[in-house]
């Protein structure tokens, strides 16, 4: 299965803009994706177009699904508005 990079261009908080690099990659049911040393994301089922994934890391790394960790900045700040 192929990996390639995908880029993106992102505009900074002063309003500039850079390019973003993303790393992309297939895996199947079962197979796993090691980040650093010390963290394994593990693709445990994939059904009705869903994805089912768990994480095997050190407890000091936070691990939050993208929704709920934007709610807990906004708490944090109310001021700021995710982009």
């Amino acid at each position: 299965m192929p990996t390639f990079m995908r880029a993106r261009l992102a505009r900074t908080p002063g309003g500039d803009f850079q390019e973003d690099v993303m790393l992309v990659l297939s895996r199947n049911e079962g197979q796993r994706v090691m980040i650093g040393d010390d963290i394994v994301l593990h693709v445990d089922r994939v059904r009705d177009g869903k994805v089912r994934l768990s994480f095997d890391a050190p407890k000091s790394v936070e691990i939050w699904r993208e929704e709920l960790y934007v709610k807990r900045q906004q708490q944090k700040d109310p001021d700021d508005v995710a982009a």
